[in-house]
């Protein structure tokens, strides 16, 4: 028998440790589908409310996600093994992700200190009820894609 086939014939504890392995995929997506797409509504928020605070959230929250889409990409390449091209196998793509991640993180923390610096020259005023709604629903999205 091959260990694949051994694998399958553990009667039932063998396919739901794939049950659960799918489950973890499906969340993961779920919880990277809803960073993203409520880091557009803080974005749209930020704007509407003029909330530096929830445009910075919503460059988080990208950086967040792109960690997690690159991280997955990079281990899924870091496990294929190594070849005559790559001697080294395909460890660096997580090295490589890694960097990915910093600078896009440099080029958002160095956009909102300019942004900020504006608006200490030049005050705006802030929709102070639409940003703490948006900022609660934020809170509840966070946390809940935590626990997925």
């Amino acid at each position: 028998m091959s260990k694949t086939h051994q694998h399958g014939s553990h009667g039932g504890h063998g396919g739901h440790g794939h049950g659960h392995a799918r489950a973890g995929h499906h969340g993961y997506l779920l919880a990277l589908v809803l960073t993203v797409g409520y880091a557009l509504v803080e974005v749209a928020g930020g704007m509407w409310t003029g909330s530096l605070a929830l445009l910075s959230d919503a460059g988080h929250m990208f950086s967040d996600a792109l960690a997690l889409g690159l991280a997955a990409v990079a281990a899924r390449l870091a496990q294929r093994p190594a070849s005559a091209r790559h001697s080294y196998g395909w460890a660096r793509a997580e090295v490589i992700g890694a960097l990915v991640n910093g600078l896009s993180m440099l080029a958002i923390v160095i956009w909102l200190v300019v942004e900020a610096v504006d608006r200490l020259l030049d005050p705006q005023p802030v929709e102070a009820l639409g940003l703490i709604v948006i900022s609660f629903i934020g809170m509840i999205v966070n946390v809940w894609s935590c626990t997925c």
